[in-house]
């Protein structure tokens, strides 16, 4: 059974359009933060040590991360560009 949370309309279509129409939870694990945008699980434990790619998380214990939905989306929106010469996350031009 699916919960309701806040999010803003973008996140929730998002979720509808990839989780088969139902409001999943606020947070995410590693495995569902990493499927969700398509790397590998490895590849966003080497961002965290790294800090690189600057994905918000949270770290519950030592052994334990979670990710907030709201924090990865706009993640991803910010890394949103017009074509292959922009950079990510750089300012877009009006």
């Amino acid at each position: 059974m699916a919960f309701p949370m806040e999010t803003d309309s973008s996140t929730a279509a998002l979720l509808a359009a990839t989780q088969g129409g139902y409001l999943p939870k606020k947070y995410m694990n590693v495995e569902e933060t990493s499927a969700f945008i398509g790397v590998a699980v490895q590849t966003s434990a080497k961002w965290r040590c790294e800090g690189g790619k600057n994905l918000p998380f949270i770290r519950i214990s030592r052994g334990r991360i979670m990710y907030d939905l709201d924090d990865v989306t706009a993640w991803m929106n910010a890394r949103r560009v017009n074509s292959t010469s922009e950079v990510a996350g750089a300012p877009r031009n009006a």
